[in-house]
């Protein structure tokens, strides 16, 4: 039996698909505003139509992300949570 070259195992290998419940909408707290991208891209990386809006500010920042794109958007939820913040 021929010994594959991990270039050729990677190209030949099928992964085990698992399911995973998620949220469809959730809060993130970070430091940096610029985080706020990297985990965007996080899951989108792994097939995930992910999106988020930033809500507010103190000392660290806010976002709501949600799953299915602008037509699944939490509106309610990211104007109560800018309520929170303004008060």
């Amino acid at each position: 039996m021929k010994k594959q070259s991990p270039s050729e195992f990677c190209a030949n290998y099928e992964p085990k698909k698992i399911r995973v419940y998620i949220p469809q909408n959730w809060s993130v707290r970070v430091r940096d505003y610029h985080e706020f991208r990297s985990i965007l891209d996080q899951f989108q990386e792994i097939g995930l139509n992910v999106d988020y809006e930033e809500v507010g500010c103190h000392g660290d920042y806010e976002a709501i992300f949600w799953i299915g794109g602008p037509s699944k958007k939490p509106k309610k939820l990211i104007e109560m949570a800018k309520k929170t913040y303004l008060e």
